[in-house]
């Protein structure tokens, strides 16, 4: 099928990829266009297709339009920012900036997720999750704009973007040793080094642990918004 046709969904490699069938991205700005859309998709004959959008709490009115397109709301997620050159941060040299990470440690830290949007949605596997995240990771080491620090059993992965650096995940299979706090100081500590502003991370609303890890380094939170799936599976 032609991707071009559909004029709200925008068509996700990745995630198809994971999926193993066609999988979009919302277009708020377009949203007056889903309908047909998903016209177009069922007409197809696809078996299976599925599309996740992202939208501010407050823009009430956009969600209900999401919800009377059969789009389901899963969670809540916060995003958090600090300005990483107003800070003061203390290296940690025994985190450090890794190339590679071993097949059974991608394969732990992808099974350490479930407080994610994919893990709370009753309809995606465990299977998929873990695929998901074990394809993340991989993808890291081969991204320029992608660093990956590691610690002990935790790691974290930031992406730099024009505007910002952004922490784009984090794992840490063993708690309350202080290995995301240092992975996180370590981070900012570099960004400040390397005369980076805004560092941004997103996390779901519920996960506290993360949220208040978060906020001890120095993140504040600016904006939350719904995490909605739609899926087209037949039963």
């Amino acid at each position: 099928m032609e991707y071009s046709e559909l004029l709200a969904f925008e068509h996700l490699p990745f995630d198809s990829d994971v999926f193993r069938f066609p999988f979009y991205r919302l277009d708020l700005e377009k949203i007056d266009h889903a309908s047909k859309d998903l016209e177009f998709l069922h007409d197809t004959k696809l078996k299976q297709f599925g599309c996740d959008a992202k939208i501010l709490t407050k823009d009430e009115k956009l969600s209900a339009k999401a919800l009377s397109l059969g789009f389901e709301i899963i969670c809540q997620q916060t995003t958090l920012e600090l300005d990483a050159s107003q800070g003061s941060f203390k290296d940690d040299a025994l985190v450090e900036i890794s190339s590679e990470m071993s097949d059974s440690d991608i394969s732990l830290h992808s099974r350490n997720f479930g407080k994610d949007r994919l893990s709370l949605d009753q309809r995606i596997s465990p299977g998929i999750v873990s695929r998901f995240y074990e394809k993340w990771i991989r993808n890291a080491f081969g991204m320029e704009a992608k660093l990956t620090y590691v610690l002990e059993s935790g790691f974290c992965i930031t992406l730099n973007q024009r505007d910002k650096l952004k922490i784009d995940l984090v794992s840490v299979l063993e708690k309350r040793k202080k290995i995301g706090e240092r992975l996180l100081l370590k981070v900012l500590h570099d960004a400040q080094a390397k005369g980076q502003g805004i560092v941004q991370v997103t996390t779901e609303s519920h996960n506290k642990g993360a949220i208040g890890l978060y906020q001890k380094c120095g993140f504040r939170p600016v904006s939350i918004h719904h995490c909605l799936h739609f899926f087209n599976i037949p039963d």
